[in-house]
Parts: structure tokens; sequence; C-alpha cells
């Protein structure tokens, strides 16, 4: 069976980087669009498909590609199905305020369970509704792209920042203020967890912090350590979704690459969605 690892890792250089999960490596995309499997993984509840979105950044354009294979999802009938999004859903792409949009009325929809976490943008702008400091924190970390989306000119804000901030409070509307500032942080589900940018590995499940929810890397990323559950997050871009024993990364930089991931997880197999160049494979 050497040869055949050796293969893989010719025709997928970032087989070379992953761990094997349980002496199983990913098998190789059948094209540039879906991974057909990620074996290892326990979710052991028959009765639901989830499907899981890595970071927008302002491409609603991206979500609406996806919307019509999370329909056709919806409707088996064996499965209910809950759609989860990581957060960082404003800030760097075209069109932050369409994203909230979206995601506010696939709220209103009957057939599914829809859960919003927050990113570390997310927390970001609200921080920046309520305080000059922060707006100008917010706008030099990617809030411009934001204030656009909403009608109102980022031009000359460093300027008159009160002033500036003032016409964006006034440019957002209420339910999406609302919306931004009860986002949840984290969503547990039987052997899965999701959190937008991962968990501290020396903390129990019970005893996670936002800032480490929001924002961790290297010690999360490096750790190897067995959580009790496969986390799913976004936060650290990469060209292709990261599938360790531990955890499983979906943010493929959306807003820059034009590739939007979804991880679709239910009892028999995990797959993968996304927006790539060479068209929509959907499940």
């Amino acid at each position: 069976m050497n040869w055949i690892k050796k293969l893989f890792a010719k025709k997928m250089p970032f087989a070379k980087q992953q761990p094997l999960i349980n002496n199983k490596i990913v098998s190789p995309l059948k094209n540039l669009n879906i991974a057909s499997e990620a074996l290892a993984y326990k979710f052991t509840d028959a009765t639901t498909r989830i499907a899981a979105f890595g970071d927008i950044h302002g491409r609603v354009d991206l979500l609406l590609r996806l919307a019509p294979a999370l329909d056709r999802l919806a409707e088996d009938t064996e499965r209910s199905l809950i759609e989860i999004y990581l957060g960082d859903y404003v800030d760097r792409g075209a069109n932050s305020k369409g994203v909230i949009d979206y995601l506010i009325a696939r709220n209103s929809l009957t057939n599914r369970k829809i859960i919003c976490l927050a990113g570390n943008h997310e927390q970001m702008m609200v921080a920046a509704l309520n305080n000059d400091d922060e707006f100008k924190k917010w706008l030099d970390f990617g809030g411009q792209s934001t204030l656009l989306s909403y009608g109102v000119s980022p031009n000359h804000a460093s300027k008159d920042i009160s002033r500036k901030r003032a016409e964006f409070i006034k440019a957002i509307p209420q339910n999406h203020i609302d919306f931004l500032q009860t986002l949840p942080t984290s969503y547990h589900h039987a052997e899965f967890y999701f959190a937008h940018a991962g968990i501290h590995p020396k903390k129990p499940l019970s005893a996670q912090k936002d800032e480490d929810l929001l924002w961790i890397r290297n010690p999360f990323l490096n750790s190897f350590a067995d959580f009790g559950v496969t986390v799913v997050h976004g936060h650290t871009p990469g060209q292709k979704p990261v599938f360790r024993p531990n955890r499983i990364g979906i943010d493929t930089g959306a807003y820059r690459t034009g590739v939007l991931t979804c991880l679709v997880i239910t009892s028999k197999k995990i797959s993968v969605i996304d927006t790539g160049q060479q068209g929509l494979k959907e499940l």
C-alpha cells in the first residue's frame, strides 16, 4: 500500500502536510470542487445533516451560488438539515450588507435550522459602533468595504472619525445591529464542535473563552490533542480544506479566491461543496 500513499502524495501536495486519519488518507479530489470522503470522523446522529460554511467576507454572490444545493439537501426526509455559518460575514469583500441580509432571511426558513456564529470581524464591527477608537481600528482591519456596502464613503474617515461613525450608525438597519450583537460564539452537536477560529487546546469545552473562539491560531492549529470532539473552524485561510484528526478547517479565502467552502456532515460520510472555478459539483 505504500506505493498508493506515494501516488496520492504526488498528485495532492497537501497530502504531504496532513497527517493520516486513523491510517487513512483523505481521498483525492474527484475534481477541484468536492472531496468525497473523510472516513474516520465519528458522527452518530443519523437523523441530521450539517452544512457548515467557512469565512464569507462580503461574498454574498458565492452564498447565492450554493443556495440551490442546500435547498435540495433540505428536501431529504430522512435527515433534518442544520446550516452553520462560522462567522466573518463582513469586511474585505464587496457586499457585507448583502451577506447580513441573506443570513437574516435564512432564519425565516422553516425546513431547516440556521446557526450563525460570530467571527472576529463581527466582534470588531460591533465594537466600532460604540467607540471612535474601535471604529478606526475596524476601518484599518477591512471595515472600509463594509462601510461602502451600507452606502457610506470611507474617504477622509480618519480626519473625522466621530462624524463617519455617526453616518454608519444611521445607515445600518437596526435588525442588522440586533443580528450582530446576539451571535453566539460556538455550537456543539453530537461529536462535532463549531467555532470561528478554534478552541484553546488546554481547556475543556465548557471553559472556552470568546477571545480564543474568535481569534486563536497557533496553539490550536498546531495541536494534535484529542479534544473529545472534532472542531470545525474557519479564520485561518488555506488553498483547500484542512483535515486533521481533531479538526477540520474550511476557510478557503472566499473574498480573494472566489472559493467558498461548505462542509457537509452525515453519519455516513463527510463531503465538501465549494464554488471553485471548475463549476459546482453538488451532493
